[in-house]
């Protein structure tokens, strides 16, 4: 069983075979430079918000971090761009 919303906003639960995929959730590789520095600093405020261990908190901002500090990631290969993204 998975959390879902209803049009009222009030939370229903539905089985998972009967849920459908979000056409709204873009997988890491295919986001843009920008987008993926956009969003590194949200989910780490919400891996925060939901209390997980500093520890890991602060592991995945170091990745993440250094990540964007490769050579790839100002690349103008495009190649280049992609692979970072999909080896993180």
């Amino acid at each position: 069983m998975i959390p879902t919303a209803n049009a009222d906003g009030s939370t229903a639960w539905t089985t998972a075979t009967g849920a459908k995929p979000s056409l709204a959730v873009v997988a890491d590789h295919f986001l843009s430079m920008v987008e993926f520095a956009q969003v590194v600093p949200r989910m780490i405020s919400t891996l925060e918000e939901y209390d997980w261990p500093i520890q890991r908190v602060t592991m995945l901002a170091r990745f993440w971090g250094t990540v964007m500090l490769h050579r790839y990631w100002n690349s103008i290969d495009t190649i280049a761009q992609r692979a970072i993204l999909i080896y993180q």
